[in-house]
């Protein structure tokens, strides 16, 4: 238990792998008895909030600003090890959307809840959004003068608020799904079946509708006027269901290179297109573009069957 639980503290301090922090103690938990399980749980939330609770924060003293800014820091890794307890009791069980869609409720329930909860107070809401502001222009103003930049701060802060609230959603979808691929990864490592599962994962036709209908909306956006929360709605839709084709375009290439490469394992090819995505310019637009397309005309043709041998 030690080790899995310091290995996903390592992982939650590191940014590039705060995503997956929470896979060494799911995969853990999955050997361990229940007990063991919610208890090894427990410990790693209480280090979480022990750690973002004595971080620097925007609010010198604690109000109730200082609560709404201590809940955003830990919406994302309180969901994620609320997600792994979700994919650990429904393994087997369910299919991987369902999965999916169970493990998405508490990151629902609690970023709903502190919306409400900002939408009813409207001052607090100002107040936080203010001294946000105030950081993002003490630092942008710095930039903007060594780059000779003539710009509008908070223009510009209310644009990284609209893009980061349009993302929110398929970034935490992408939390759960490499941090569930990684487990089961993990879980089946010794099981050559586990690479026919993942060269054979397909949805349902019909879930075309969900990626389909909020892209046409955002397209319509650019010629009707529309309100600027119904299209962060949309935009998350649209971006969470380009992130499930990815998924399944994912899959695609897998069995594609799968066959050249016999020994090639899935979690080999993840994480080598992982560290493309996240460190070569360039090659992240043609990963971010081209899965989501690949897995789009999956499903209207067989391309998995492309250079199969008869």
């Amino acid at each position: 238990m030690a080790f899995a639980i310091i290995f996903s503290t390592i992982l939650y301090s590191l940014d590039v792998t705060i995503a997956v922090f929470a896979t060494p103690t799911i995969v853990y938990a999955a050997y361990a008895g229940r007990r063991r399980s919610a208890l090894s749980f427990l410990i790693l939330f209480g280090i979480v909030l022990s750690k973002e609770v004595f971080s620097p924060s925007v609010f010198e003293r604690i109000t109730a600003g200082y609560c709404v800014d201590l809940s955003l820091r830990l919406i994302i890794p309180m969901s994620l090890l609320a997600a792994g307890a979700i994919l650990l009791g429904t393994r087997g069980k369910k299919s991987i959307v369902i999965r999916l869609l169970l493990s998405l409720i508490p990151f629902l329930v609690l970023s709903g809840a502190l919306a409400v909860a900002l939408g009813v107070d409207r001052a607090l809401l100002m107040e936080v959004y203010h001294l946000y502001e105030n950081a993002f222009a003490s630092v942008a103003t710095e930039v903007f003068s060594l780059l000779g930049f003539d710009h509008d701060p908070g223009f510009l802060f209310s644009l990284v608020v609209v893009s980061l609230l349009s993302m929110v959603l398929p970034f935490f979808t992408a939390c759960v799904c490499a941090t569930g691929f990684l487990s089961e990864s993990f879980l089946h490592s010794r099981e050559s079946e586990w690479e026919e599962r993942v060269t054979a994962i397909e949805f349902a036709p019909s879930l075309v509708w969900a990626f389909i209908a909020p892209w046409l909306i955002i397209l319509l956006a650019c010629f009707v006027s529309i309100p600027i929360v119904l299209l962060v709605i949309v935009m998350n839709v649209a971006f969470t269901a380009s992130l499930i084709y990815a998924i399944q375009g994912f899959s695609v290439l897998f069995s594609w290179l799968r066959r050249p490469m016999p020994g090639l394992r899935s979690v080999t090819l993840f994480g080598t297109l992982m560290i493309m995505a996240l460190g070569v310019p360039g090659i992240n637009f043609i990963i971010l573009l081209g899965l989501p397309l690949l897995g789009l005309l999956e499903n209207f043709f067989d391309l998995k069957k492309i250079g199969e041998r008869r």
